[in-house]
């Protein structure tokens, strides 16, 4: 049994999905772990737990609203999920929460498509190895976004010191080193010379990671996957050259073991973090010795979002709250807003991602606040860019799902458009082929809907 194995025994493994309806009880040797996890929102438990890593928090970005909500909740011993996906522990617990989506309890092909596709990365293959948890797959996916990233602000450098041992001194010397290797005097003098380098302990983790994922047969393609990669990637290399040594990797991640705190390379700290957790998979995973909360996150809203931006391609603007990009506002002057699409043909077509099952009012209940809140949001924004239509998007298992609702009393139609997520493929790359023709599909209506040429005669009146 090796290392890994021997972790995973000591655990206490629970799996549910996003969005689970409050249906998973908690055993009760789990249940204070997770309330530590689950009582606290995610901008606290970021703030608290440096080895939690959540996205998109973790790129610098918090969108509507999730820093404020929970990774869960929990009622008595009933443990409820909202869109949040991933991996966390704490304790002698560990939780997989896999997208609702999933097959089977070892596929979840769904949440590897959209990584796959918002990430731009190019897997057709991934560890499913028995008793995986598939959290070092998602990290990889991650790791040349992350690196792209940091290494926009530059290649990270900091003060080192080198030890010397030559006849050139140009440093504080180094006395009882010295006397040591150079007794009896042979010319040579022992120094210390302090370097500001790009050849630093940060710079020395990423070539470690770099070196691990290339002796990883599923994922050494992600770091040639295109020339902005391959050219940063060569750079690192290049820099970290004189120095690295692949012995001293344990040297190296303890050297790194404290946060990266520095006010230019901020994105090195979600590097350096990243970094840490794929070269200590399947040792330290889940921060067991101090009760640290640790794991790997998505907010299914945002990556749903962010995958649409890539099906609808440059029929649509996809604005950006965090940059500003594409900023429009509501009054005059002030009250920005960001409508997740908009058409760029006039008149404009608003359209509003939802990752939750909207196949019907009786999932949202008719009535309820939350369905209000829902069609207002849309129907606002359509009023806002003089548009008669509108759309909400979400994720519908196994079938394509429409329901075109007219506006009482106006010209204006609102589209409920659920783009088929396949549930049985027979393989991933069987999916990916399955998701393209669904994603074509779904192109299509959107655009038969933007043009008119969409048949509405059977439009509910709302």
């Amino acid at each position: 049994m090796n290392r890994a194995e021997q972790m995973m025994a000591g655990m206490e493994l629970l799996r549910t999905t996003d969005n689970n309806g409050g249906q998973m009880r908690v055993p009760e040797v789990c249940l204070q772990d997770l309330l530590a996890i689950g009582n606290a929102d995610l901008d606290t438990l970021c703030r608290q737990n440096p080895n939690l890593l959540v996205f998109p928090q973790s790129f610098g970005e918090w969108r509507d609203g999730i820093g404020s909500s929970r990774i869960f909740t929990i009622s008595g011993d009933h443990l409820r999920t909202g869109n949040v996906m991933g991996f966390v522990g704490r304790g002698g617990t560990r939780l997989t929460i896999a997208s609702r989506f999933a097959f089977s309890d070892s596929h979840d092909y769904f949440l590897h498509y959209m990584l796959r596709r918002v990430f731009d990365v190019n897997m057709l293959d991934f560890d499913q190895s028995p008793g995986h948890d598939g959290s070092l797959n998602f990290l990889a996916y991650l790791f040349p976004a992350c690196l792209k990233r940091a290494y926009a602000q530059g290649m990270f450098k900091a003060y080192v010191s080198r030890l010397h041992d030559d006849a050139s001194v140009r440093g504080r010397v180094d006395v009882a080193r010295h006397l040591r290797r150079n007794t009896p005097f042979c010319g040579s003098v022992a120094y210390v010379t302090r370097e500001y380098s790009a050849d630093n302990a940060v710079t020395q983790l990423v070539r470690h990671t770099v070196e691990y994922l290339r002796k990883l047969p599923w994922a050494c393609g992600l770091l040639s996957a295109n020339a902005e990669t391959r050219d940063i990637v060569a750079r690192l290399c290049l820099a970290t050259q004189p120095t690295y040594r692949l012995q001293d990797r344990g040297k190296v991640m303890a050297a790194n073991m404290k946060p990266l705190a520095h006010p230019y390379f901020t994105k090195y700290r979600t590097l350096q973090c990243l970094c840490l957790r794929i070269l200590m998979h399947g040792r330290l995973d889940y921060g067991l010795e101090h009760g640290e909360v640790c794991g790997l996150l998505f907010d299914g809203a945002w990556l749903w979002e962010e995958y649409l931006a890539t099906v609808l391609g440059h029929d649509f603007v996809h604005p950006e709250n965090k940059t500003g990009r594409h900023r429009h506002w509501l009054f005059e002057n002030f009250q920005p807003i960001y409508p997740d699409f908009i058409g760029r043909a006039e008149p404009h077509v608003v359209a509003d991602a939802k990752y939750m099952p909207l196949g019907g009012r009786k999932e949202l209940g008719a009535d309820s606040e939350r369905a209000t809140a829902i069609y207002y949001k849309t129907i606002t924004y359509m009023y806002r860019f003089k548009s008669t239509r509108g759309l909400l998007i979400f994720p519908n298992p196994e079938k394509a799902f429409m329901d075109v609702y007219k506006i009482k009393d106006t010209a204006g139609q609102l589209c409920k458009l659920g783009l088929a997520i396949v549930q049985d493929s027979g393989g991933f790359a069987a999916f990916i082929e399955a998701m393209r023709r669904s994603e074509a599909a779904f192109r299509t209506v959107v655009g038969d809907f933007v043009s008119g040429a969409l048949n509405l005669h059977a439009a509910k009146p709302v």
